[in-house]
């Protein structure tokens, strides 16, 4: 392996499939429907919001783990996805830590609001920002080739 390999596990390669779409398209539904729940009224809209978050997340996952499949040089799929799971079960018990001492001091409305707000933010800097354009750049490639 080349030493510029070394340093970065995710550069782009030769595609083996396409992928249809960027991940980044993928996440603008989750900060508008966090917003919604914070400012729904009537439980049933809230359930139905859930509902469509529910349904929303397929998309985002299968998506998500094409670009990396794609994107990740073969004999470093196993550390990166390693790596991927790691984070994906870290990220329940954190949010826990993080969302749970925030609902206790303000509403949950105005959490779910204020974390939809942040999500449409970073969102907009990985579209900005040049190694979030880099990365779609990679992806856009991958459906082109």
């Amino acid at each position: 392996m080349s030493p510029e390999g070394e340093r970065s596990a995710v550069r782009p390669r030769a595609p083996t499939r396409g992928c249809e779409q960027s991940p980044q398209r993928d996440r603008r539904p989750f900060g508008g429907l966090s917003v919604a729940l914070g400012l729904s009224t009537n439980l049933r809209v809230f359930f139905g919001f859930m509902f469509v978050i529910g349904l929303a997340v397929p998309f985002f996952s299968t998506t998500s783990m094409t670009v990396l499949q794609e994107a990740v040089e073969q004999e470093m799929q196993g550390r990166v996805f390693g790596f991927v799971g790691i984070v994906m079960a870290v990220a329940m018990p954190a949010g826990m830590v993080v969302f749970g001492p925030l609902a206790d001091r303000f509403t949950v409305e105005a959490v779910l609001v204020a974390s939809g707000v942040v999500t449409f933010l970073v969102v907009a800097a990985a579209v900005v920002l040049p190694s979030g354009r880099l990365v779609m750049d990679a992806a856009t490639g991958h459906a082109g080739a």
